[in-house]
């Protein structure tokens, strides 16, 4: 399994003594205030997808942050409801600190999930409940069993004396296999197991090569690649391209008639920009200005056909009114240099304009 096991909620990352009220936050805008809430709670707004935020009017923040730089690493463990201001909008979200640390393992029979402690040592006195089923502990494997087959999007809560954490179990559906599965795919790689599926599978990618080529190559008389100088284009651009065409697996060596060809007012436009000839035996290249009387936010297709009018190649591009990239610079940290297994990584970005502004 990819993407096994993530905080539900995860903090964010730097300390600061103040006292902010909740009242006045959205004046203090670049602060956090950071609430310390029971277990019970914390589950509630997990499972709720829901905070209330006027519970918290009267209260002493615990803790207050920079809003873009929370260090969970300074609060005890325990939950904390984080609540930041931004525009005119109060936002807020629950965090946990746990030295529990919590990994899946997939033996595409039956999820398990392995308890550690910060230390390395394994936690075998743990509760754990998956989607509020409980997940026994095995000692052979010295984890806990996922008793549901299909464990996706389950909800995970371990409860040690003094620690809970609560966990989101994801599972890659194209990756999950059932035993059968598993099995088969095994068979397959053994030499008899080639041998036994060596007829079917070739037969199998003959008619797929055939809808295949029905569906892309039907009415092309060649096969190559086009290559565009952008990804886009503005009106009054230049469009360059280089093309490597070739025909029954030999390089294509004949004139070509150049059309761009588009859609406008609902009919077929076709207008021919060049006859080209190959620079080199396959290669063709060719540069045109886009004409300002052409219509935006449009699919335009380069059609290469021959005096006959047989069509050998195409291959689509788009104009559009596009923005260059405002941003100038990038910069990316991280909040120390080594980190070791169940460390919590913070990075930290920022990037500048053209100007040095943020």
């Amino acid at each position: 399994m990819r993407k096994i096991l993530l905080p539900l909620l995860s903090a964010i990352p730097m300390f600061m003594s103040a006292q902010v009220n909740l009242k006045t936050l959205k004046k203090e805008s670049h602060k956090a205030l950071v609430y310390p809430v029971t277990t019970a709670i914390a589950e509630k707004y997990i499972n709720t997808d829901s905070i209330n935020v006027d519970a918290f009017l009267s209260a002493t923040p615990f803790a207050i942050f920079p809003k873009d730089s929370i260090d969970e690493a300074m609060l005890p463990t325990g939950h904390y409801v984080i609540i930041t201001a931004e525009d005119n909008m109060v936002k807020a979200n629950v965090t946990g600190v746990s030295n529990l640390l919590v990994y899946a393992v997939n033996n595409q029979h039956s999820p398990q999930l392995l308890v550690r402690n910060k230390t390395g040592s394994f936690i075998n006195n743990a509760k754990v409940w998956v989607n509020n089923k409980t997940a026994p502990f095995d000692s052979t494997y010295q984890a806990y069993m996922v008793k549901q087959k299909y464990p996706d999007e389950a909800e995970v809560k371990i409860y040690t004396p003094g620690d809970t954490v609560f966990v989101s179990l994801f599972s890659d559906e194209d990756e999950y296999k059932s035993i059968l599965q598993q099995r088969w795919i095994n068979f397959k790689k053994t030499c008899f197991g080639r041998i036994i599926t060596w007829l079917p599978n070739n037969v199998s990618y003959i008619f797929k090569w055939r809808r295949y080529y029905r569906y892309h190559y039907r009415g092309r008389i060649g096969s190559g690649t086009m290559l565009f100088n952008q990804p886009k284009y503005k009106l009054t651009d230049t469009v360059k391209f280089k093309a490597y065409i070739y025909k029954k697996m030999r390089r294509y060596n004949k004139q070509l008639y150049t059309y761009l060809q588009y859609y406008k007012n609902g009919a077929l436009q076709k207008q021919l920009l060049t006859v080209l000839k190959p620079s080199s035996p396959g290669s063709y290249i060719y540069q045109f200005p886009l004409s300002d009387t052409l219509a935006n936010n449009n699919n335009y297709t380069i059609l290469l056909q021959t005096k006959k009018r047989k069509t050998v190649f195409y291959q689509n591009f788009k104009a559009e009114d596009y923005l260059l990239n405002e941003v100038a610079t990038y910069k990316l940290r991280t909040s120390k240099d080594f980190y070791y297994s169940g460390d919590t990584i913070h990075v930290y970005a920022s990037a500048n304009d053209a100007n040095g502004l943020s």
